[in-house]
């Protein structure tokens, strides 16, 4: 694909750019103005990042009528269950409701986090017979609960009272419930891009205003911003979970890494040093590819109350169960690496078709969404994979390939499947055993029937040149951060750029590092991780001249710190 096909280069109007070099450095200005910021005024407000931006919890229209029978619950002793789904969001957000539970020293509750492989998403009927059984008063979701009509409905049948609090889209009929908290739900809350433990930290902000207002005794005991000591959770979670980083979010996640830096969650500590990151430099890239697939990892291979405890107990527990954690995380990558092998072979063996259908009786339910996005990668076609669910049914997930609408493919092939769900670019399958094997052949002849998805180009910030790699300049680029989805870091074009060294590591020989020297004669590091899934074949020579796109970023591996490049493309 040529370079005009994937990138555009910004040019910034020369204007506006001497107005903001008149208070900001040139290098500043010209990715304030990539990312139309273009005023000083907006410039001061985007860097400045303050706790005053956090919006007001009452702003969500169901906030009070929610608080009021958490409080009520709380103030009868009443039993009440947090049930928080099983991802980096999920069971970050019941870590806080924990935290919050355990500071108000309220006792009679308790977490549950569905098993991924078992139970699924969302509320079912086996966990509501239960809570019947155990006369549950009162349930609160964190990050599910928006689509479960019927579940919702039996729990009314049982007198368990409902609150729910999400930040995914529902069907047209939502749950009957006390109250439900969710910026999707037609709510007038103005941050519409709450991840799920964000949401709840908002109902935590409440429960403290109106709890302090009743003189609960047990609140008037906390201390004014304890709040701000679930941060370190919560900006896990809004990072993990690739939620625009703008407005509130923004702010969770600058404050979130900071009290990451001070975080006495022994759990959390022992899994950052198992990483080898440093809790005082640590980087959202670090948080999403270090820590979020590690608490992923439990609810994929094993059960998340592994990552639950982890973060929320103290101590020695907090130590063992990281280390259980990093356990499971190593059989993930080695399980990971086994069936991509499998894989890769069994299709390097057949025709690929317009659209990839695989799958295992054999692989975890928790892990095939995985391997459906490193199908897609390889192969550039839509990938379903799926596991046996029963003995009649399997059910897997499905990636795009970026050309065609995932659920339109689905739609147009809907006989084939027992049920589906998702948007363009993922999503959910179920189909009985016996069509499994017709699936690729019906999705592959209705590939071209499903709507297109236009490719984005992305934009590059700015022409460097290797001089302009430096501590300086990372320092003015780190002033944007934090980086996630939204607010994506910088993107660079060196053009014309001479290799000196190449130098191919890690394990299995997957990984690539250039060198490069700057007008000075320094050493520039530029790496690129799996890099034969991104350039195949493709051979590097030194003294060869590329043009590299990429990314300036810290590396504080083991407490060193270094500037390096990390590739994105070379043209």
């Amino acid at each position: 694909m040529n370079f005009e096909d994937k990138y555009s280069i910004f040019k910034p109007d020369e204007k506006k750019l001497k107005i903001l070099k008149e208070t900001f450095s040139p290098f500043l200005s010209k990715l304030l103005l990539a990312r139309n910021i273009e005023t000083k005024k907006d410039a001061e407000d985007f860097l400045n990042i303050s706790w005053d931006n956090i919006l007001d919890p009452f702003l969500f229209s169901d906030m009070e009528k929610v608080v009021k029978r958490i409080l009520d619950g709380i103030q009868n002793n009443e039993k009440i269950v947090i049930f928080s789904d099983y991802d980096a969001d999920g069971v970050p957000g019941g870590v806080a409701l924990y935290d919050f539970f355990q500071k108000i020293k309220y006792e009679n509750f308790t977490n549950y986090i569905p098993d991924r492989n078992k139970e699924g998403f969302g509320l079912n009927f086996d966990i509501i017979e239960k809570w019947k059984k155990e006369k549950v008063n009162l349930v609160i979701t964190i990050d599910c609960g928006i689509a479960d009509v019927k579940e919702a409905k039996k729990m009314k049948e049982y007198s368990i009272d409902l609150i729910i609090t999400d930040h995914h889209k529902g069907k047209s009929e939502l749950p009957e419930s006390i109250g439900i908290i969710n910026h999707q739900s037609d709510d007038d809350y103005p941050e519409k891009f709450l991840c799920g433990a964000g949401t709840i930290f908002k109902v935590i902000q409440a429960l403290i205003i109106k709890g302090k207002e009743r003189k609960i005794p047990s609140f008037l005991i906390i201390q004014h911003g304890w709040e701000k000591w679930l941060l370190d959770i919560v900006g896990i979670a809004t990072i993990c979970d690739m939620v625009p980083l703008k407005g509130e979010n923004r702010v969770l996640a600058h404050y979130g890494k900071l009290v990451i830096g001070k975080s006495q969650r022994d759990g959390l500590l022992a899994i950052l040093s198992a990483g080898g990151l440093n809790k005082n430099k640590i980087s959202c890239q670090d948080i999403a590819f270090t820590l979020g697939p590690r608490i992923n990892a439990a609810g994929r291979l094993e059960h998340p109350d592994f990552a639950f405890n982890t973060l929320a107990k103290r101590g020695v527990k907090g130590i063992s169960f990281a280390k259980e954690l990093e356990r499971i995380n190593r059989k993930r990558k080695t399980s990971m690496a086994v069936i991509m092998r499998s894989v890769y072979s069994r299709l390097d063996k057949r025709e690929i078709r317009k659209v990839v259908v695989i799958g295992d009786k054999e692989w975890s339910l928790g892990i095939v969404g995985l391997i459906a996005s490193k199908i897609s990668e390889k192969y550039s076609v839509p990938a379903f994979v799926w596991s046996e669910f029963d003995k009649n049914t399997v059910k897997g997930s499905v990636r795009s390939n970026g050309e065609v609408s995932i659920h339109s493919l689905m739609s147009e092939t809907a006989d084939a499947f027992s049920s589906f769900g998702g948007h363009e670019m993922a999503g959910g399958f179920e189909v009985e055993f016996s069509k499994i094997h017709f699936l690729e052949k019906k999705l592959s002849d209705n590939y071209d029937k499903a709507k297109k998805v236009e490719k984005p180009i992305k934009k590059i910030d700015v022409k460097i040149s290797l001089d302009d790699i430096n501590i300086l300049n990372m320092k003015e680029m780190k002033k944007l951060a934090p980086f996630g989805m939204g607010n994506e870091a910088p993107i660079f074009l060196l053009e014309n750029i001479e290799i000196f060294k190449i130098r191919i590591f890690g394990k299995n020989s997957e990984h690539l590092e250039l060198t490069f020297k700057n007008s000075k004669g320094q050493w520039i590091n530029a790496i690129k991780f799996f890099y034969p899934e991104y350039f195949g074949d493709r051979e590097f020579k030194e003294e060869e001249k590329i043009n590299l796109v990429c990314v300036m970023e810290e590396n504080n591996f083991l407490g060193n710190t270094k500037i390096q490049l990390k590739i994105e493309d070379i043209f």
